[in-house]
């Protein structure tokens, strides 16, 4: 019996077609501004700008709590124990950071810049967690010091560390930051690789250190994440590390930070 030919697909060249919208999915720009403010807090902007003069920044320090306290209720409905960090580095406006940490907010930082404006704020380090892929070695001997949460984020910051702490007496709360693929491309240009194993072998590492205590794992999944999809495999994949770590080492993982990215 004959083979019936198979046609082949008549051959099309490649297209580039323009998107209509940014690779990140937002919306276009006009609409995600919103309407143009004709009193802010009781005061006319045009007013104050006209009093003080241009540049001015303006804000509600009211409308600012109550988002706070909206936005940590959506957690703690389910989870009660959790707690929000304030990401400095979006706004280090000081009256702004002594705002929210008045409201109960601790404070994240990713240089040594913005842990002293917390500091003059008054905000101690005990309520400061240390993050970024730099920290010089006088920042990192004043986080220990102070009692501030100390992420690593490579093995040179660990080996750096590990020689600063060996001046300040005591262990050091420390924790992980952890990189994993629950994205394409995945963000895994800061921290430690899940999928390599690098972040089991650095806590055991911490772990057995005079120095150290283990106190959390960290991960930062990108930024403007419109899909929360990407924060359940990251805390998954967190919270399944953290059990490994406590079969193989006895040891309980106390916070688990989910990082940044909320789309706004």
């Amino acid at each position: 019996m004959a083979k019936k030919k198979t046609e082949r697909p008549i051959y099309e060249p490649p297209r580039i077609v323009p998107l209509d919208r940014p690779m990140t999915a937002r919306a276009p720009l006009d609409h995600r501004r919103g309407p143009d403010l004709k009193s802010l807090s009781g005061h006319d902007p045009l007013a104050l700008l006209e009093r003080f003069g241009s540049p001015l920044v303006i804000y509600d320090a009211d409308r600012l709590t109550a988002n706070y306290r909206q936005f940590l209720g959506a957690f703690t409905a389910k989870w009660p124990k959790s707690r929000i960090a304030y990401s400095v580095k979006t706004n280090y406006m000081s009256s702004i950071v002594a705002a929210l940490h008045q409201a109960g907010a601790k404070m994240e930082v990713v240089s040594g810049f913005e842990y002293q404006i917390c500091r003059r704020a008054g905000i101690p380090g005990t309520d400061i967690a240390f993050n970024g892929p730099w920290k010089k070695s006088e920042e990192l001997e004043q986080a220990f010091r102070e009692g501030s949460l100390v992420n690593f984020d490579n093995l040179d910051e660990v080996a750096r560390a590990e020689a600063v702490a060996a001046r300040v007496p005591g262990r050091h709360k420390v924790g992980i930051r952890c990189n994993m693929e629950v994205s394409y491309p995945p963000w895994d240009k800061f921290g430690f690789s899940l999928t390599a194993g690098e972040t089991l072998r650095i806590a055991k590492r911490l772990i057995g250190s005079r120095s150290f205590e283990l106190h959390g794992l960290r991960m930062h999944v990108g930024t403007y994440i419109p899909n929360p999809d990407q924060y359940l495999k990251g805390a998954a994949a967190l919270v399944e590390l953290a059990l490994r770590i406590r079969e193989e080492t006895g040891v309980t993982i106390e916070v688990i930070d989910m990082g940044g990215g909320y789309a706004s």
